[in-house]
């Protein structure tokens, strides 16, 4: 019965191929999880480093960020929302992905009150109060240039 699972569900150490049920799909594993095929690499092309990781500049970063840490929220709801109405899923496994969904909306929520993720209104409340600041540093600037002048 074990070997027969095992045919069925191949674990390999960290980093090794496994082939599923002789089929020509080859599965990476990396601690026991499949990961997505070894065959599909993301593409190394300009604008990515030799990892295959895109570059990005700061605002770009942030705001993918921003994207990612709300969408898992949104595929967690509807994951949630498939496994409770499934009537063929265990019971623990109802409970896992409720509690794993919970976990990840506190995870959101405190990352968002820690300043983790920039809230593009308040970014361009705060653009706006430095350029005003310097508005007024210039017009002092260019007050104190015209008393200057007219002292010599």
């Amino acid at each position: 019965m074990e070997k027969d699972n095992q045919k069925k569900n191949p674990v390999a150490p960290a980093g090794q191929l496994v082939q599923n049920n002789g089929s020509p799909s080859v599965k990476k594993v990396n601690s026991g999880v499949h990961q997505a095929d070894a065959t599909n690499e993301e593409p190394k092309g300009p604008g990515s480093s030799s990892g295959g990781v895109p570059v990005f500049t700061r605002a770009e970063a942030e705001a993918k960020y921003s994207k990612l840490l709300d969408s898992p929220s949104t595929i967690m709801d509807t994951l949630e929302t498939a496994v409770q109405v499934a009537s063929n899923t265990k019971l623990e496994i109802k409970t896992a992905v409720k509690s794993m969904g919970a976990h990840l909306r506190d995870f959101t929520a405190l990352a968002k009150r820690l300043g983790m993720v920039r809230n593009p209104d308040a970014t361009e409340l705060r653009v706006r109060q430095v350029q005003q600041q310097l508005v007024q540093q210039h017009a002092q600037t260019l007050n104190l240039l015209k008393e200057i002048r007219e002292e010599q």
